[in-house]
C-alpha cells in the first residue's frame, strides 16, 4: 500500500498479495476548498475492506466519520453520525464487526469519548460518556469529560483513561461486563496536593463573529472572583489551521499562576479556522492565513471587553507562542483600536515564506505568481513594521530553534530597528523551539513583564 499526499489530492493505491492470489486498486480523494489531512487506512484480513476516517456531510456542513469500503465494489458505508468529529480509530474488531474509535462530542468539540460502533447494524454505543470520577466539586460533576483507551490483543479488556478535565483516572473494564472493572491508577497524591492549591473557575460563551460563525471562548476567572470588579486580561492564542486551544484535558502550567496568583482573567478563542468543527468553519483560512483567525481573536476580545465590565479594557493583553507567536503579532499590528495593551510573542513564525514546505504549502498552496505568492506576502510581518509603532512589543526566540528558525525574529527585529521602532526583545542562546532550558527564566520574565505592562509592579510600560 502507498499513499501519496499533497495539499488537497490524495490517491491511494493498494496492492495486496496472497498465495492464492493478487489485488490492486487505485482510490482518489481531493478537496476544493481546503486540504487533506489523510490517516493511514486500516484494512480487513483478506483486503477486501477499507477502513476510513472522512469527510462526511452533516446539517449543511461536513464533519469526518468512520466509512467502511467495499475495494471491489467501491460501495461505501457510513458508520458514524453527528457535529462531532472522528479523531482515532483505536481497535478494529473483524470477528465480531466492531469498531472501537474517539470522537469529539457533538457540538463540544473541547470533549473527547470513545464508542463502539457495529460495522454491519451501525449501531453506535459511547463507552466513556458515563465514566464518573469520585472528584466532584464546585466546578466539576466528576463526570470525565476528556477520555482515552488502549485495548487489550484480545480485545477482551481495555483501559479507560479519563483525562480531564481533573488529573488522569484510570480503571481497567472487560468489554463484554461493565461490572468487571478494576481501578488502575487514580493519581490520589496529585489529587491530595491540588485539593490544598487555589482553583480557577471557568466560563464558557460563544460569541458572533463575521459571515454567520461563532466563536468558542473560555474565561478562566481568578479565586474569589467579584463580577463588580475590574480584572486585567491575557488572551492566549495559537490560531493555527485546524487547531484548538479550548479543550478539557487536565493541564497545569503559567496558567494557573497567573489566575490563581495573579488574579488576570485568562482567555482563550477557537475563532475560524478552528478544528474539532465543520469544515465551513475550519476552512476559512485556507490559502489566507493570517487573515480570519487574527480578524476573530481582536473582534471577540472586544465583544467581551463591552460586555463584561470586569474585563478591564486597559489592561488587556495578548501572547502566543510559534503559529501564536505570529498571531500575537499579527494581533497588535491590526488593532487599531487599541483592544490590546501589549503583545508577546515567543518564537513567532514571522513570514510564512520561511517556514516548513510540508505544512505551509498544505494550508497556502505555493508561494509563486499563478498560485499564492500573495497569499504568502501577507503573512510577513516584516511589510508592516509601521503598524507596531507606539505598541508595547516583546519578541523572544531561541537562537537554535530547528522548528521556527531564528531568522523569522532577526528578520521582523531588523525591519522595527530600520523603521526606528521601539520593542522589548530576548534571545536565548543555544534554545530550541520548546526553550526547555531556560524555562525558569523565560517564565519569570513573562510573569514579570505582564505585570510592568499592567502596572503591578511599578508604573504601566510604556513605549
Amino acid at each position: 500500500m502507498s499513499i501519496q499526499v499533497g495539499t488537497n489530492v490524495y490517491p491511494l493505491s493498494i496492492e495486496y498479495q496472497r498465495d492464492d492470489f493478487e489485488y490492486y486498486s487505485e482510490s482518489s480523494y481531493s478537496q476544493a476548498n481546503g486540504w487533506l489531512s489523510p490517516k493511514i487506512p486500516n484494512y480487513n484480513a483478506d483486503g477486501t475492506l477499507r477502513l476510513e476516517i472522512l469527510p462526511q456531510s452533516y446539517e449543511d456542513d461536513y464533519f469526518n466519520h468512520l466509512v467502511l469500503t467495499n475495494v471491489s465494489s467501491h460501495t461505501s458505508t457510513r458508520l458514524t453520525y453527528g457535529n462531532r468529529v472522528v479523531t482515532t480509530v483505536y481497535r478494529w474488531d473483524q470477528t465480531n464487526n466492531l469498531v472501537y474509535y474517539g470522537s469529539s462530542v457533538n457540538d463540544t468539540p473541547s470533549q473527547q469519548q470513545i464508542s463502539v460502533v457495529n460495522t454491519i447494524t451501525t449501531e453506535d454505543k459511547c463507552l466513556t460518556c458515563n465514566f464518573t470520577v469520585d472528584d466532584a466539586d464546585d466546578e466539576h460533576d466528576g463526570l470525565c469529560k476528556y477520555a482515552g483507551a488502549s485495548f487489550n490483543s484480545l480485545l477482551t479488556y481495555f483501559i479507560k483513561i479519563c483525562q480531564g478535565p481533573n488529573p488522569y483516572f484510570a480503571t481497567i473494564q472487560s468489554l463484554s461486563n461493565d461490572s468487571d472493572t478494576y481501578l488502575w491508577n487514580n493519581n490520589s497524591k496529585v489529587r491530595e496536593r491540588l485539593s490544598k492549591k487555589l482553583r480557577f473557575s471557568q466560563k464558557d460563551l460563544l460569541v458572533p463573529v463575521a459571515n454567520n460563525f461563532t466563536a468558542r471562548v473560555r474565561l478562566l476567572l481568578p479565586p474569589n472572583f467579584n463580577d463588580s470588579e475590574r480584572y486585567p486580561a491575557v488572551v492566549y492564542v495559537y490560531g493555527g489551521p485546524n487547531s484548538n486551544v479550548i479543550n478539557d484535558a487536565f493541564s497545569s502550567g503559567v496558567v494557573n499562576y497567573l489566575v490563581t496568583n495573579r488574579s488576570y482573567i485568562y482567555i482563550y478563542i477557537d475563532g475560524r479556522g478552528s478544528g474539532r468543527d465543520g469544515q465551513s468553519k475550519t476552512f476559512q483560512i485556507y490559502r489566507s492565513m493570517g487573515t480570519v483567525e487574527i480578524e476573530d481573536q481582536i473582534a471577540v476580545t472586544k465583544y467581551l471587553q463591552e460586555n463584561f465590565p470586569y474585563i478591564d479594557r486597559n489592561r488587556t493583553g495578548i501572547w502566543g507562542w510559534s503559529y501564536g507567536g505570529f498571531a500575537s503579532s499579527w494581533v497588535l499590528a491590526k488593532d487599531t483600536e487599541n483592544i490590546f495593551k501589549f503583545a508577546l510573542a515567543v518564537a513567532p513564525v514571522t513570514s510564512f515564506i520561511y517556514y516548513d514546505t510540508i505544512y505551509t504549502e498544505r494550508y497556502m498552496g505555493l508561494p509563486t505568481d499563478d498560485d499564492n505568492l500573495l497569499g504568502y506576502n501577507n503573512t510577513d510581518l516584516t511589510r508592516v513594521a509601521e503598524s507596531f509603532r507606539g505598541k508595547l512589543y516583546y519578541i523572544i526566540h531561541g537562537n537554535a530553534d530547528d522548528n521556527v528558525h531564528y531568522q523569522n525574529a532577526l528578520l521582523l527585529i531588523k525591519s522595527l530597528v530600520a523603521a526606528d521602532i521601539q520593542f522589548w526583545q530576548q534571545s536565548y542562546p543555544d534554545e530550541s523551539h520548546s526553550l526547555s532550558g531556560v524555562a525558569k527564566h523565560l517564565y519569570h520574565t513573562i510573569d514579570k513583564f505582564f505585570a510592568r505592562a499592567f502596572g503591578i509592579e511599578g508604573p504601566p510600560l510604556v513605549v
